[in-house]
C-alpha cells in the first residue's frame, strides 16, 4: 500500500466544515457553520460547487440515495431539500425542543432520524411527512445519531457518556455502552451491522462488537480529541480526524495507525470515503476540504460475512502499547502542495 495522494485543495467556505457525505461515487457534499451546503464532483476537471443557503449554522446533514439532502444545525428545525437548483421541493420538519446535532437517512432513504440537545431521538417517514417514533434514555446532549446498515438499528452517542444502540421495529434499547472517562463526538457502524466505532473527546477511539457487547479495539494513539471517523468500505480499514489537524487511516487487521496526514491547519472536523473507498474527503476547522487518493488496496471488497473481531488479532485489543517501533505511522505531509482551487459558486436559498 502507498501513501495517499493529495489531489485538489478546496477554498470556499467562510467557517467550519462540519460533514461530508458522498451521494455517489463522484460527488460529495460538505456542510458548514456559515449556513451553507456546497456540492462538489470529485472527477470535474472545470470543478464548480452549488451551494445551498441554509437558515441556521449546519451541524451535520445527510444525502439519500433518493436526491435528498437532509441538514440540521442550532434550530429546531431539519431542513429536508431536494439536490437541484431553482426546482424541485424543500420543506421543513419541526422536529425537537432543541439545537439538533445530528441526522440520518435510512438505505432507502425513506425514513430519517435527529439527534438533539433535548437529548431524544426521533424518527419520521419522508413519504408521508409525518412522525414515527422517539427513541429516549440519554440524559444529555446527543452528538450523533445512525441507522444501521440494515436499519434495524439505531445507535446514538451523546455527552452522558454514553451509546446506546435501540431495535427501530420495537424502540427498545438493545444495550448501553459506557465510557466513564470521555464521552463520543460520532460514530459509524461497520458494514457487518454488528461493530461500531466511536471517535471520543479524551483522545480514544474504540471499536465495539455489540453481539458479545465487548469492546474489541481501543486506540490510544491521540494526544487531543478524535472529531470524526469513516469505515472503508471493505471494512479492514478506518479514517479518522482529530482537533489538531491531522487525519489517520487505521489498518483494522493489524491493529496500528498507518499514515498520518498533515495538511489542515485547524482541527480535521469531518472525514468521508467514497463509495468505492477509491477516494476520501476531509473537512476542516480551517474552513477548507482537501480531496485525496487513498491507494488503499483492500483485501476483498465482497467479503461481507467477516466481522472486525474476526479479523482482528486479540492482542491488539489496546493498540497504543501493541504498536512495534519497526511498524510506526508514516507521516503525510500535504502542506507543500500547491493543489488550490477557488470555487464558482451558484446559490440557492432554501
Amino acid at each position: 500500500m502507498t501513501a495517499p495522494v493529495l489531489l485538489s485543495h478546496l477554498k470556499g467556505n467562510r467557517n467550519t466544515v462540519t460533514s461530508i457525505v458522498f451521494n455517489d461515487n463522484e460527488q460529495f457534499a460538505a456542510a458548514s457553520l456559515d449556513k451553507t451546503i456546497g456540492i462538489y464532483s470529485l472527477k470535474n476537471k472545470n470543478l464548480r460547487c452549488l451551494r445551498f443557503e441554509m437558515p441556521f449554522e449546519v451541524y451535520d446533514m445527510d444525502w439519500s440515495v433518493k436526491n435528498i439532502f437532509a441538514a440540521v444545525g442550532n434550530s429546531k428545525i431539519a431542513n429536508v431539500c431536494e439536490a437541484v437548483l431553482h426546482k424541485g421541493y424543500a420543506e421543513q420538519i419541526v422536529a425537537h425542543q432543541n439545537s439538533i446535532r445530528s441526522v440520518h437517512f435510512s438505505t432507502s432513504g425513506n425514513r430519517i432520524i435527529t439527534g438533539s440537545d433535548d437529548k431524544c431521538i426521533k424518527m419520521f417517514r419522508l413519504s408521508h411527512r409525518n412522525f414515527i417514533s422517539s427513541f429516549t434514555g440519554h440524559t444529555n446532549w446527543i452528538h450523533c445519531v445512525r441507522f444501521s446498515p440494515n436499519n434495524k438499528m439505531i445507535a446514538s452517542c451523546a455527552e452522558d457518556k454514553t451509546m446506546k444502540v435501540f431495535d427501530v421495529q420495537s424502540g427498545q434499547l438493545i444495550h448501553s455502552f459506557k465510557d466513564e472517562k470521555g464521552f463520543g463526538n460520532q460514530l459509524v457502524w461497520h458494514k457487518d451491522n454488528n461493530t461500531i466505532a466511536i471517535a471520543q473527546e479524551n483522545h480514544r477511539l474504540k471499536i465495539y462488537d455489540l453481539k458479545q457487547r465487548k469492546l474489541i479495539q481501543y486506540y490510544r494513539i491521540y494526544d487531543c480529541a478524535v472529531n470524526s471517523l469513516d469505515f472503508h468500505p471493505s471494512g479492514y480499514f478506518m479514517i479518522t480526524g482529530d482537533n489538531k489537524g491531522s487525519t489517520k487511516i487505521l489498518d483494522l487487521l493489524e491493529g496500528r495507525d498507518i499514515y498520518t496526514i498533515y495538511g489542515h491547519q485547524d482541527a480535521v472536523t469531518a472525514v468521508k470515503f467514497n463509495k468505492d473507498g477509491e477516494y476520501f474527503v476531509t473537512g476542516s476547522k480551517d474552513k477548507h476540504l482537501m480531496v485525496f487518493k487513498s491507494n488503499i488496496d483492500a483485501i476483498d471488497f465482497n467479503d461481507s460475512e467477516n466481522s472486525i473481531e474476526e479479523i482482528t488479532n486479540p492482542d491488539h485489543i489496546d493498540n497504543k502499547e501493541n504498536q512495534k517501533d519497526d511498524k510506526k505511522s508514516i507521516i503525510v505531509d500535504s502542506r507543500k502542495s500547491v493543489h488550490y482551487n477557488y470555487l464558482n459558486n451558484d446559490s440557492v436559498n432554501v
